[in-house]
């Protein structure tokens, strides 16, 4: 069973074997640990891998490591009178992804790791502070308890079915590696601004295609433009006897 390992890909030696020891417990449970960069290797736009990499897990760890530690400066209007340390920013992307899709969460964090998903509060789950320099701190009594408790909810989690995929999207997909009309009416192609009666049209390519938004190359210009799905509407190019992306003022 996939579950999603939120982590940063790089962590200071005196951390590797306490999260060498971890994702074996996990394996161990039948679980199979995903996290991007480090298992998986992304071939678009991180936050779109994330995304679909968090649609096949049951469930998501977030593990809280030193990246940032700041001795100097100000928080909003008062000095900091202690070091401050911080996780990866991807901690919060993450977890704010898997909290929003209800899969199970089990929280841990280094001693000293704040702000965020890891303050008190944040996510409707118990947060764990352990030393994570400590080899062992995954086999500590609670942490194993924390483990079983998180491993009986991804097994009975029940993910909310995908919705029906875009049919701007499959039409895209479909004839994606051709050359494409693009025509713009009472709006520049590479402007969503309204523009009255301007009318324009261009030959072009689909360069990235994801859920949400085309990324297209105007031949003539070289230009690239990225369309959010919404804009777009499909139809025919009588004239040149070729698929048209029309889009929307």
């Amino acid at each position: 069973m996939n579950v999603f390992v939120s982590r940063p890909t790089w962590l200071h030696e005196s951390f590797r074997q306490g999260l060498d020891v971890f994702l074996t417990r996990l394996n161990d449970l039948d679980l199979i640990p995903h996290t991007l960069g480090a298992t998986d290797y992304p071939t678009k736009a991180p936050l779109d891998e994330v995304i679909q990499l968090l649609d096949k897990c049951r469930g998501a760890v977030i593990l809280g490591y030193p990246q940032i530690e700041i001795e100097a400066g100000s928080l909003r209007d008062r000095r900091i009178e202690a070091r401050i340390l911080l996780p990866t920013e991807w901690n919060h992307i993450e977890a704010g992804l898997a909290y929003a899709r209800r899969l199970p969460l089990l929280v841990i964090h280094h001693i000293g790791i704040a702000r965020g998903i890891f303050d008190r509060g944040a996510l409707n789950s118990f947060l764990f502070e352990r030393d994570l320099q400590d080899p062992t701190w995954a086999v500590g009594e609670d942490i194993s308890g924390a483990i079983r408790s998180w491993r009986d909810n991804v097994l009975g989690f029940a993910p909310t079915p995908q919705p029906q995929r875009n049919t701007v999207y499959e039409g895209l997909e479909k004839n994606k590696n051709i050359v494409w009309t693009v025509q713009a009416t009472g709006r520049r192609i590479a402007d969503s601004r309204p523009a009255g009666g301007h009318r324009e049209s261009a030959e072009c390519r689909i360069e990235e295609l994801t859920e949400y938004y085309a990324r297209i190359r105007i031949l003539a210009s070289d230009l690239f433009v990225t369309i959010p799905l919404g804009d777009i509407v499909i139809s025919f190019d009588d004239k040149r006897h070729r698929p048209m992306i029309e889009l929307r003022a």
